[in-house]
């Protein structure tokens, strides 16, 4: 499971190019894809230590 900081709409502000590559340009939705990959790797170096991967059951203390 990923956590993080950033709240939900930020996968929806981030589908909007490839929307966007869709139907404005009438690409194929791997073509729109590809294109929209240096945003997401942008995003993910930018927020650095922000995601990170947790197992929710190992956060949990025995009682």
């Amino acid at each position: 499971m990923i956590a993080s900081e950033a709240p939900p709409s930020v996968a929806a502000v981030m589908s909007g190019p490839i929307l966007h590559f869709q139907y404005a340009y009438g690409w194929g939705a791997v073509r729109a894809g590809l294109a929209n990959l240096p945003l997401v790797v942008t995003v993910i170096v930018a927020a650095g230590g922000a995601l990170t991967l947790t197992d929710s059951h190992a956060a949990e203390e025995p009682a």
